[in-house]
């Protein structure tokens, strides 16, 4: 691909949810070492962006979530969709490895701010616990071999 086709495609998984057949299209894509250089700030742009995003849609979403616990749990399990397509991308070798672990650790650290913020106000909100629970039952379990 071109470095106008890539940024094209950086845009159209910018604006998408979790298109897989955009993060194919790029998986499958062979990387030119010529332009890598400079699509490595454009890509790091990207993953930030789309997980900015991710967190903007939960917050949007904080009256709704807490007043009705099926919308939460729907909710949730769109944020670990989410994280999860983000995965994916940080493991596309455009990014060095290096960048790719900073990615990954900095990803795993917000997210799990993002639980412990709403653990806390789903407490204030619900004192019998369940909302709480609820989304302990769906945080991403961060495993040895990071599981994102």
């Amino acid at each position: 691909m071109k470095y106008e086709e890539y940024l094209e495609l950086f845009n159209q998984i910018k604006l998408s949810k979790t298109n897989l057949e955009l993060l194919k299209r790029l998986k499958d894509s062979e990387i030119n070492p010529n332009i890598n250089e400079l699509l490595i700030p454009k890509y790091r742009d990207l993953i930030t962006y789309k997980f900015s995003e991710s967190v903007a849609n939960i917050k949007k979403e904080l009256n709704i979530i807490f007043s009705d616990i099926n919308y939460l749990d729907l909710t949730l399990v769109t944020f670990k969709k989410e994280i999860n397509y983000i995965k994916e991308l940080i493991n596309i070798n455009i990014l060095p490895l290096e960048n790719q672990k900073e990615l990954r650790n900095t990803i795993q650290e917000e997210t799990n701010k993002t639980y412990e913020i709403l653990i806390k106000e789903a407490n204030k909100e619900d004192p019998t616990g369940t909302l709480a629970l609820t989304i302990k039952n769906n945080e991403i379990k961060w495993s040895d071999n990071n599981e994102l």
